[in-house]
């Protein structure tokens, strides 16, 4: 049970992260920044704040267990 809700957590938190950056993305382009730079930051943010957290944890419990 705790590992479903470990799961469900986990994609939770990399899903809001996308959308939250996501809408960032889209309120710079529509302001006139370039579409591939915007693209290419929402990636590197996302990645930063939205999967490497959910990363660490993983592997730290593999660790752990």
């Amino acid at each position: 049970m705790m590992l479903i809700s470990a799961k469900i957590i986990g994609a939770g938190w990399m899903l809001c992260w996308f959308v939250m950056l996501l809408k960032i993305t889209i309120k710079h382009v529509n302001a006139g920044l370039d579409p591939i730079a915007a693209m290419f930051s929402l990636a590197f943010a996302w990645l930063l704040v939205g999967f490497l957290p959910v990363a660490i944890v993983k592997f730290g419990w593999g660790f752990i267990s």
